[in-house]
């Protein structure tokens, strides 16, 4: 198994097998570091390295060092991007047509849940009127179905407009990416707060702690806790009455 190191959204690999959002909250929007749940995921993932599943090698890999693994053939189950696919796919690849593609695991069985994630299309407030105008174009002509249907087919790239995965064009030359719609659907966005690059920094620290056996998944997830709740000014609630 491959897989890139943690990193960031390093919460979706806990709530992948937690489960949907509900499960990650508290009821006043607090996120729950420190459930059994949670404990269970970061031990298992640990455990693909200590029972010798993975590679002790793995907790340093990005995209790439894990997608050469797999596409060498020396892996059986890898987690990146949907790039890979089309990398997987190529001309001379030993893997061509042997790859099949699934959601993310979960305890139950049932189909885990992804994280959404993109790159975003920006005006500057403070450009002159013509260029303004001309952004606004070209941010028209980029999401539009039609520049979406060509980086789909010829970069594999994931379109946003959901109704692009029932396109018969994307479906007959790129069948992989018309089958990732549930997936999509069942995704959720990553946090929206303003303090996410840091809470993503802790959680990558302790949380690839934990993967590497270099703390427990108990102490791991009370030192996230605890660094999470200072950078947000939550607290549990018996503290905070």
């Amino acid at each position: 198994m491959a897989g890139p190191a943690i990193r960031r959204p390093d919460l979706q690999r806990v709530r992948g097998a937690v489960g949907p959002r509900r499960q990650s909250l508290g009821p006043d929007g607090r996120v729950l570091l420190e459930t059994e749940p949670a404990r269970e995921a970061l031990a298992y993932l640990h455990g693909l390295i200590a029972d010798g599943l993975s590679p002790q090698t793995v907790t340093g890999f990005g995209e790439e060092e894990s997608r050469r693994v797999f596409q060498e053939g020396r892996a059986v189950f890898m987690r990146n991007w949907p790039y890979a696919w089309s990398e997987a796919q190529a001309e001379g690849s030993p893997i061509r047509g042997k790859v099949g593609i699934a959601p993310l695991p979960t305890k139950d069985g049932q189909p885990g849940w992804g994280t959404l994630g993109g790159w975003q299309l920006a005006v500057n407030a403070h450009v002159s009127p013509a260029r303004r105008k001309a952004a606004a174009r070209l941010i028209a002509h980029l999401t539009s179905p039609e520049a979406n249907r060509v980086l789909a087919l010829h970069y594999a790239r994931n379109p946003p407009r959901l109704a692009l995965y029932d396109d018969p064009e994307l479906r007959a030359e790129q069948p992989f990416i018309a089958s990732l719609k549930e997936a999509l659907t069942r995704a959720r966005p990553r946090p929206v707060t303003p303090y996410y690059l840091l809470i993503a920094d802790v959680l990558q620290s302790e949380f690839s702690a934990a993967v590497a056996g270099l703390r427990t998944p108990e102490v791991a997830l009370t030192r996230a806790q605890k660094q999470v709740d200072h950078l947000t000014g939550e607290q549990p609630k018996e503290e905070a009455e």
